[in-house]
């Protein structure tokens, strides 16, 4: 049997479920970056959470790792390079669709005599948890922004 075969029956429903639905995500983000821009992608992807208010308060750290890992095997067994950008943009909207309150943020750093390189990330908000962050970029945040 294949290591990726055999990789996903070790799963178990809940976490091929959440394989599954990074997966598609991640490919939704991928063709809306094409599509509507970072602009779009970034509205459309970063929407109202679904938990309704007198919902349970969902565990953040248990999930958002939860979701961390499904996203990290989905980017594995992907026919294309991932990058930072669309897993950011899956995540958040996976982490909202729970009811938990996630944004997209950015950081840059310098790369090479004159460019720059960017990362995208996700904060949970209101604890200010981040998943993938890269602490060797510097934040950055839009004017007006808290």
């Amino acid at each position: 049997m294949p290591a990726r075969l055999r990789a996903w029956t070790a799963l178990s429903p809940r976490e091929r479920r959440l394989v599954a639905r990074a997966v598609w995500l991640l490919f939704c983000a991928r063709w809306s970056l094409r599509l509507r821009g970072v602009a779009g992608s970034l509205q459309s992807f970063s929407g109202p959470s679904k938990r309704l208010p007198q919902d349970e308060p969902p565990v953040v750290p248990a999930e958002a790792r939860e979701i961390q890992r499904a996203l990290r095997r989905a980017r594995i067994g992907l026919a294309w390079k991932g990058s930072c950008l669309p897993e950011a943009l899956a995540g958040c909207r996976m982490l909202r669709d729970r009811g938990i309150e996630a944004r997209v943020r950015f950081s840059v750093r310098k790369s090479g005599e004159a460019g720059i390189r960017a990362h995208a990330w996700i904060e949970i908000e209101p604890s200010g948890e981040r998943i993938n962050r890269d602490p060797s970029y510097v934040d950055f945040k839009a004017p007006g922004e808290r």
